[in-house]
């Protein structure tokens, strides 16, 4: 890469900017050492720690916005005296996929769609190109109980995308990023626009977990959900088990170093 300090719009600390930005895209690793980044460049070292500092923190992950989710996708099922109808009732479709669906919009990117099937089995979805906070979600199912009754304990699946936009995500001379670990969790980082503008964007795909009701709405109001507690709990146990081993391990080492050097002692009288 060729730096020029050539002015800027007329201003040589715009340019002083703009070439220790590109010289730091291309050589991240000396973002922490401005001297290095003055001589390479030939700038004033205060301009080095100045803009260094600046591109560091156009990149810390504080400038992402919040943690929004899209695509919602509970498969639950309606109360047991829930009788499915012989024919569309008002606000309901039938698509010819043997399942009764009704949309509702949600302002003011969003929508809701509840699916029914002859067979009991409801899908709920809630999307939103922005993406929604989980209240909005929370807010949405509450809705859709109220439009058709789910049962809160019947077994189902959860599946949602994660996303997150905002400047400080990069992908330098990349269009998009896709990972798929072994869990199958997609990860993705791309480029995204709608009516907001422009910007950034990280996304994580969950495949369908296995998830009641009102699990899937203890998660989004609480960080443990119902029915992991047991978990949590033995693995507190067991690093109480391990905490008590290593300190009676310590204990142990300490009284055979005072045995030894009681011992040393012994012997240099003798």
């Amino acid at each position: 890469m060729v730096v020029t300090l050539e002015e800027t719009r007329g201003s040589r600390t715009l340019a002083v900017g703009e070439a220790i930005r590109a010289f730091l895209d291309e050589h991240p690793d000396l973002a922490h050492r401005p001297k290095a980044i003055a001589d390479a460049l030939g700038v004033k070292i205060g301009s080095a720690k100045s803009f260094s500092k600046a591109w560091r923190d156009s990149r810390k992950l504080s400038l992402l916005g919040p943690v929004y989710l899209q695509n919602v996708h509970l498969v639950t099922r309606t109360t047991p005296e829930t009788v499915y109808p012989g024919s569309p009732p008002p606000g309901w479709v039938d698509r010819d996929d043997h399942k009764l669906t009704r949309t509702v919009d949600l302002p003011p990117d969003g929508r809701l769609e509840l699916r029914w099937s002859p067979n009991g089995t409801a899908e709920v979805v809630v999307a939103s190109t922005p993406g929604s906070t989980a209240s909005e979600v929370l807010q949405a199912w509450a809705f859709a109980r109220a439009l058709l009754p789910l049962d809160e304990d019947a077994p189902g699946t959860l599946s949602f995308e994660a996303l997150r936009d905002g400047s400080s995500l990069r992908l330098d001379g990349l269009e998009a990023v896709s990972l798929r670990t072994a869990e199958s969790l997609l990860l993705k980082a791309y480029r995204h626009s709608d009516r907001r503008g422009e910007a950034f964007r990280i996304e994580v795909r969950t495949p369908p977990m296995k998830y009641t009701l009102r699990e899937a709405e203890a998660m989004l109001t609480d960080p443990r959900p119902l029915g992991r507690d047991e978990k949590l709990e033995s693995l507190a146990l067991q690093t109480e088990e391990n905490t008590k081993a290593t300190l009676w391990a310590r204990r142990e080492i300490v009284h055979l170093r005072k045995a030894i050097d009681t011992l040393r002692g012994s012997g240099a009288v003798r």
